[in-house]
């Protein structure tokens, strides 16, 4: 598998990532009158996790390479989440 693959895949799926995050964003701070702590915040990660939770494991099932870096952005923003909603 090139690099240039990982690189580009890894970077759509940041992308992917941060446009899921910025809709989660609006969406809590609609609801929170404007008023967002880190429980909130932490919540708009764990929004970001759950599309690469539900796309990384279809694509596993399929044994489709791609689904690792799906799964492990998930955890990362699994981990940022958790950590800012235990913060909070």
């Amino acid at each position: 598998m090139p690099s240039s693959f990982v690189v580009r895949s890894l970077a759509g799926i940041v992308l992917l990532n941060l446009l899921v995050g910025i809709g989660a964003y609006f969406v809590a701070w609609q609801f929170n009158d404007g008023k967002l702590g880190m429980g909130s915040i932490g919540s708009v990660f764990l929004a970001m996790a759950l599309p690469n939770l539900l796309i990384g494991g279809v694509t596993r099932l399929f044994r489709m390479p791609i689904g690792r870096y799906f799964l492990r952005v998930a955890l990362v923003w699994i981990l940022v989440g958790v950590g800012l909603l235990w913060r909070a």
